[in-house]
Formats: structure tokens, C-alpha cells, sequence
């Protein structure tokens, strides 16, 4: 992770107003993901200098374009989190529902990079996501049990 990020995550969550006694797994996941919203934040305001953020990679499991960065974006979220508390990582960037930590207690749905197709034209980018704690049992639908609507997700942006 870049220094950037170090010396920037911190200040990102404070405003935030995160609520005395949050669960320490959901803040060291919101902490992570802080990280790599701070590290590619400052990859497009370099705007392409060092890599082509808007060249095409394929198209993702809606059947919607993928931009560079939308890959690379998606690969950052899941390196930051493995180790972490992240047990079921489902991803639009993905066909298939990831496991992150094996055992860990939380679900995460996210879009990795919302609006990549604004990449050129310089227009609002963001990373949607829910996080949900992961109830499981045994089973490979097990993260089916764990997503539900963001009302009852413990974080969600």
C-alpha cells in the first residue's frame, strides 16, 4: 500500500462519524478498503500518465464493458481484504462469489468501480458496497444466506 493511503485513511473514516463500540472486524474491513479508495483515487488523478486506466479488458459477468480500471480496482479490494473478515466477496466484476478469508464473519457486495465508463470524459466515479455480518451454515449457497437488503447491512456507501 502506498504512503498516500497510509497517512490518508485515517482522516477518511473520522468524518465519517463512525459510532462508539463499531465492531472492530466491520472497522478493520472499512479501514482496508479506505486504503485502496485512497490508492486509486490518486492512480486517476494522475490521469493515465503511468497506464491506460480506461482501456477495455473484457466484459463482466452483467455483460458490461470492462475498463482497466475496473479490473484493477476489483483486484486491489480483494489483495486489501485477504486475511481480514471478509468471508464472501461478490463482486460485479466477478461471475462467481469469492472466498476472501475462509471462516471469516462478514459478506461484502460490491461494485468495485461504479461509472468506469466516465473514465475519459472526467465525471463522478465511486465504489457502491454493502457489508453484512456472514451467517452460515455449510453448503456452496452459503453467501446467498448472508446477502440481504441493505437496510439490515451493517455498512453500507
Amino acid at each position: 500500500m502506498s504512503r498516500i493511503a497510509d497517512t490518508t485513511v485515517k482522516p477518511m473514516l473520522a468524518p465519517a462519524g463512525l459510532p462508539d463500540g463499531i465492531d472492530p472486524q466491520l472497522l478493520d474491513t472499512l479501514e482496508r478498503m479506505a486504503r485502496v479508495f485512497a490508492d486509486i483515487s490518486h492512480r486517476i488523478a494522475r490521469g493515465g500518465i503511468d497506464e491506460d486506466l480506461a482501456g477495455a479488458k473484457g466484459t463482466n459477468s452483467d455483460g458490461d464493458a470492462q475498463k482497466a480500471l475496473d479490473v484493477i480496482a476489483d483486484d486491489a479490494f480483494q489483495a486489501a481484504l485477504v486475511g481480514g473478515h471478509v468471508r464472501h466477496y461478490a463482486s460485479e466484476e466477478q461471475d462467481v462469489v469469492l472466498t476472501i478469508t475462509s471462516g471469516a464473519s462478514l459478506a461484502l457486495a460490491i461494485d468495485p468501480l461504479d461509472g468506469s465508463s466516465n473514465i475519459d470524459s472526467n465525471v463522478t466515479i465511486g465504489t457502491i458496497f454493502g457489508v453484512w455480518p456472514a451467517f452460515c451454515g455449510r453448503g456452496a449457497s452459503c453467501w446467498r444466506r448472508a446477502i440481504r437488503p441493505m437496510g439490515r447491512s451493517a455498512a453500507s456507501w
